[in-house]
């Protein structure tokens, strides 16, 4: 999508934008045309930063190039912790048209959305299916009490509720759709106590797009998105921050050592697919790729709950050197290897072709093609 390109108002930039996400295929429906034709991004962020080719950048109303970046396909920073890392943005419009579509697709629903952050995304929600079937929330009361001035003042009034997310919300419940705006390990038990039957569920797992129904058997099933995408991981209280690498622990790591083994690598194992799958199946570790002093590329794994961690040194065309260790000698990079391999074996099948099944206990079970095909328990 290329609005960034052109020049004009707000109403014309917003208008070419739902051109574009229109003529990609993003957005298939009148109704969310008419909400992203309508709703004016620019009210919902003021003031922003983006990051490109010079690094990042923060741009307010009325700074040259101010409008034309808000309707770019571009993600919006709007918010950062005291550690300077970004816990609150306006999601690539891209992102947000395949996520909002795959909402039920009636006028009747009644959707909970989790992560309220800007209030963009909930003006687009009102806007498709009324104010008074809307609730958001989100964890940080700044957040809340902002967005809620911005909605009422452009003129949508839904239900803003200031918590955990992870906990859903049972004043409106059930609801006919949960949408996360948050980046998830897993979806919360929670949830689908909380869902009507049939209710659908959109959310941000590692770098995949899931979308979920609720099944008789009190399961939700689907698939995932074409888009791929990483959120900002929920936060459980507003003083929560972004885990980070120790520098001296990944500087420790370096060095080969631990239980080596040499194993065949298909691929680039950072490329897209491979980083959905690692993200489907590690949500809680830490990811470093470094380049040693011998000029080589070194992809570090670091389980900060438990200390295992895990190094592999690509060399040769598709070989590799690992190194491993933590409680009970874990293989970090053995476990991934797995779902990267089947992946690689059945013909690098893009996001879509994947699902996931979320049993009522918790179990998360990821799959090839359907649920009766290649499977794999994930860890909770």
């Amino acid at each position: 999508m290329t609005v960034a390109e052109t020049t004009g108002s707000a109403e014309d930039l917003r208008r070419r934008m739902t051109t574009c996400l229109t003529h990609e295929g993003v957005l298939r429906t009148p109704a969310w045309r008419e909400a992203f034709a309508t709703v004016p991004r620019e009210h919902f962020t003021p003031a922003f930063s983006v990051h490109d080719a010079e690094g990042f950048r923060t741009l307010r109303a009325g700074d040259p190039g101010y409008l034309e970046t808000v309707y770019s396909d571009t993600s919006l920073i709007t918010r950062r912790d005291k550690n300077g890392v970004a816990i609150s943005s306006s999601t690539r419009p891209r992102v947000m048209a395949a996520m909002l579509e795959a909402l039920p697709d009636r006028d009747t629903a009644t959707v909970l959305e989790i992560g309220t952050g800007t209030g963009y995304n909930a003006a687009l929600l009102c806007a498709r299916y009324g104010a008074e079937k809307i609730a958001t929330l989100d964890i940080d009361p700044e957040l809340t009490t902002a967005a809620r001035e911005r909605l009422h003042t452009a003129g949508y009034t839904p239900t803003i509720v200031t918590g955990d997310g992870t906990r859903g919300h049972t004043p409106r419940a059930p609801h006919s759709a949960i949408i996360a705006t948050c980046g998830l390990p897993r979806i919360p038990a929670v949830w689908l106590s909380q869902l009507a039957p049939g209710g659908t569920v959109v959310a941000n797992l590692g770098y995949g797009l899931a979308s979920l129904n609720h099944h008789d058997d009190g399961s939700l099933r689907g698939r995932f998105l074409p888009e791929m995408a990483a959120f900002m991981t929920a936060r459980h209280s507003p003083e929560d921050s972004a885990p980070n690498a120790c520098p001296e622990d990944i500087a420790g790591l370096m060095p080969a050592r631990g239980r080596t083994t040499t194993v065949q690598v298909a691929g680039d194992v950072t490329a897209p697919m491979p980083r959905f799958l690692s993200g489907m199946l590690h949500h809680d570790t830490i990811d470093v790729s470094l380049v040693g002093d011998d000029g080589r590329t070194v992809h570090l794994i670091q389980h900060p709950a438990s200390g295992a961690w895990a190094r592999m040194a690509p060399h040769g065309a598709h070989g590799a050197r690992l190194d491993h260790d933590g409680p009970e000698h874990r293989n970090l990079w053995g476990e991934r290897l797995v779902l990267i391999k089947a992946w690689f074996h059945a013909g690098h099948p893009g996001p879509d072709r994947y699902g996931l099944t979320v049993a009522p206990n918790g179990t998360h079970t990821l799959w090839l093609d359907s649920p009766d095909g290649p499977s794999w328990v994930l860890p909770a």
